[in-house]
């Protein structure tokens, strides 16, 4: 694998030496951070979880979800772009961590810039069929209670 390289930005990573530069200069990280970066970067610009990161840089062990946290917020640290603000390590909430701007890579859903939520149309699937959900759903906007059964109160 030594030559293989991953670009994102102004930054070079090896794959095969587990280096990374920016502008052909070496950046010092961890190994840890490297191991991070390294699943990261052969993804291509897909989401890992955070289990899965977890599991493929502490194999076999036990370790608190704040030992990767530790190390991400190291990598941003090394990848911080301060002039553009561009960050190349995204969280995706709900689902864990993907390096952008990948060269050759995935460019994946678009990131909401704030949590968003679809609203799907509701079917009836009660033994009732005569009972009209939306209608009922609608008119309790205020209550607290759930609007697929609308009957909880």
């Amino acid at each position: 694998m030594s030559g293989e390289e991953v670009s994102f930005g102004r930054f070079r990573f090896d794959l095969g030496r587990r280096e990374l530069s920016r502008d052909g200069i070496p950046v010092r990280l961890g190994s840890r951070a490297l191991d991070v970066l390294f699943v990261l970067a052969t993804a291509r610009g897909n989401v890992i979880t955070k289990d899965e990161l977890l599991a493929r840089v502490w194999p076999g062990q036990v370790v608190e979800e704040n030992n990767l946290q530790v190390q991400v917020s190291a990598l941003r640290k090394a990848l911080d772009e301060e002039k553009s603000g561009q960050s190349y390590l995204v969280t995706v909430p709900g689902r864990g961590y993907r390096l952008i701007g990948v060269a050759g890579g995935s460019p994946g859903p678009a990131l909401p810039d704030k949590p968003s939520i679809a609203v799907l149309p509701f079917q009836n699937m009660s033994d009732d069929r005569n009972r009209n959900i939306s209608r009922t759903a609608s008119s309790r906007t205020s209550s607290p209670h759930c609007v697929i059964c609308a009957g909880c109160s």
